[in-house]
């Protein structure tokens, strides 16, 4: 380990396959895996959907219509 240099790694698996996040020699690697953390878990049902559907809008469309209800 780096001197003053903090590590993080996340991992999830689930359905056999296996989905890593790291941070790397970052000044704050928990509040930036937080930060990778909340972008990504509201999207693993868009990036699921559209490995069955390719005419699936763009994450940024899906994600707002989820939040509208």
């Amino acid at each position: 380990m780096t001197a003053g240099i903090e590590f993080s790694t996340f991992s999830l698996i689930g359905r056999g396959e296996r989905t890593g996040i790291r941070v790397d020699l970052h000044p704050e690697p928990v509040a930036e895996l937080r930060g990778l953390a909340d972008a990504y878990f509201p999207l693993v049902a868009y990036y699921n959907l559209r490995l069955r559907d390719p005419n699936v809008p763009p994450a940024a469309e899906w994600l707002a219509a989820q939040r509208r209800g």
